[in-house]
C-alpha cells in the first residue's frame, strides 16, 4: 500500500512460500544489540595488549571458537564477540551495529591479550585490504602492539584458490568435492608487518605508475633495413 512500509507489509501480509514457510523465518533470527548491550564488548588497544573497556581485562579468544569483531565508522570504537551461527539468534557481525557502517571488520585469534592472528572475513561488509586493513593495523600499531608478532591471513592479496578438487562447480554451495572449501582451510598467513609493507608499496607503485605521462600515439613504425638499425642479427652493410 502507498506509504507502508514495505517490511511492515511483509510482517503484516500473511505471505507463505511453500519451500520457506513463515515459522522457519520466524525461528531464524540475528542478535541486534542496544546501545548499552553493546558497551559490554567495546575493546580498546592499550599498551600492546586488546583490552575488554568495561572491566580492563586482557581479551582471551578459546582455540576452539570463532571469534569477529568490526571497527565502528562513525567513532572508531571496536567491538569483539564470540560468532554463533550454530543456534538462533544468530551473532556476526552485524549485530554489533545493527548493521551500520563499519571501518573494518573480521575475526582475530588472542591469547592474554596478545593479538595473535586476525583475518578481514566478513560477508556482510567485505572489507578491502588494500585500504581497510592498512589503516587497521597501523591503528594496532600506534597502540603498541607488534606487527611482525600477528599473523595475518592474505590469502585475499595473494589470490589463493578455495576449489574442492574434483570435478564440480565451485560456486554451488559448500557440499560436495567441486564446492568451495571454507576459508579457515585456505588461509595462508604473512606476518602483519610484512603485509602492511606489502599493501603500502603497492598502493605507492600504483599511484606512480598512474602519474607517469600518457601519450595516445602510437610508435612510428621503423622501415628502414635492420642494419641500419643496429639489429643484432645483421653483422655487414648490404653488398656494395
Amino acid at each position: 500500500m502507498p506509504g507502508q512500509h514495505f517490511w511492515h507489509w511483509l510482517d503484516c501480509s500473511g505471505v507463505e512460500l511453500p519451500e520457506l514457510p513463515r515459522s522457519v523465518l520466524d525461528s531464524d533470527t540475528v542478535t541486534y544489540l542496544s546501545d548499552g548491550e553493546r558497551a559490554r564488548f567495546e575493546v580498546g588497544v592499550r599498551q600492546g595488549r586488546l583490552r575488554w573497556v568495561e572491566n580492563g581485562r586482557p581479551v582471551d579468544t578459546p582455540p576452539d571458537e570463532d571469534w569477529i569483531f568490526v571497527v565502528a565508522a562513525l567513532d572508531g570504537q571496536m567491538y569483539c564477540h564470540r560468532k554463533r551461527t550454530d543456534t538462533s539468534p544468530r551473532f556476526q557481525h552485524s549485530s554489533f551495529l545493527g548493521a551500520e557502517a563499519v571501518q573494518v571488520a573480521g575475526t582475530l585469534e588472542c591469547v592474554d591479550g596478545r593479538l595473535a592472528a586476525l583475518s578481514l572475513h566478513s560477508g556482510h561488509y567485505r572489507p578491502r585490504e588494500d585500504r581497510d586493513l592498512c589503516r587497521f593495523l597501523r591503528l594496532l600499531e600506534r597502540g603498541g602492539c607488534d606487527l611482525a608478532a600477528i599473523r595475518v591471513d592474505v590469502q585475499r592479496i595473494v589470490k589463493t584458490a578455495r576449489d574442492g578438487g574434483g570435478g564440480g562447480c565451485a560456486e554451488r554451495g559448500g557440499g560436495g568435492s567441486g564446492g568451495k572449501r571454507p576459508k579457515r582451510e585456505t588461509r595462508k598467513f604473512w606476518r602483519g608487518s610484512k603485509t602492511v609493507w606489502f599493501l603500502e608499496h603497492k598502493r605507492l607503485a600504483s599511484q606512480f605508475l598512474q602519474s607517469l605521462p600518457r601519450t595516445n600515439s602510437a610508435p612510428q613504425a621503423q622501415t628502414s633495413p635492420l642494419w641500419q638499425r643496429g639489429g643484432a642479427s645483421c653483422v655487414d652493410g648490404p653488398d656494395q
